[in-house]
């Protein structure tokens, strides 16, 4: 057996599956005591860069993202009774648009806190699926759309014939009403 070339194949594979926007984060100090304020900011400098139609920052997220592992891995995950709906929801804005790598290693932590009520069930729904997506996976609640030419169509979605029973489940709108943002048509009958 020729085990150069089992290795270098073995390094092809993990190479390709490694998400590409994947850096290592260097932890910040965080005060625990500042949790509100400090998820507060964050959730305002994503929002405010999205919002105002200006470009994405890749910076900004990249600090945003620091900032909210810095604070989980530091002071743990926060809860309703600590802090806001807006802030709590800042966690999962930054997971959202952060990279696929820790939106994978934070997906079991924020499960955890829409199972307490802290987060919305919808919200794991939309990471599940652009975590799907960007393992080039077959979406489960179809809540990712992509531009394919001039127009807007649905990422590919496992099992389509029971995606309303699914999104129903996790708080979401019919598949067919959801799409109607984009223009798009579906019209896969749903199995019950």
């Amino acid at each position: 057996m020729n085990y150069k070339l089992l290795i270098f194949s073995l390094f092809i594979i993990l190479s390709s599956c490694k998400d590409q926007n994947y850096q290592p984060l260097e932890l910040i100090d965080i005060n625990c005591n500042k949790v509100p304020e400090i998820l507060q900011n964050v959730f305002d400098s994503d929002q405010e860069m999205r919002t105002n139609r200006r470009e994405i920052n890749p910076k900004i997220d990249k600090e945003n993202l620091i900032t909210v592992v810095s604070l989980i891995e530091k002071c743990g995950m926060p809860t309703l009774e600590e802090v806001n709906d807006v802030q709590m929801s800042a966690i999962w804005v930054v997971f959202q648009h952060g990279d696929n790598t820790n939106r994978k290693k934070y997906l079991p932590l924020l499960e955890k806190s829409a199972k307490n009520g802290d987060l919305k069930a919808s919200q794991i729904a939309l990471m599940k699926d652009r975590t799907m997506m960007n393992d080039n996976l077959p979406q489960v609640y179809g809540t990712q759309v992509i531009k394919n030419g001039n127009e807007w169509i649905l990422y590919d979605l496992a099992n389509p014939e029971t995606v309303n029973k699914r999104r129903t489940e996790m708080g979401l709108e019919p598949l067919q009403d959801y799409l109607k943002r984009w223009n798009i048509v579906f019209d896969i009958k749903q199995s019950e």
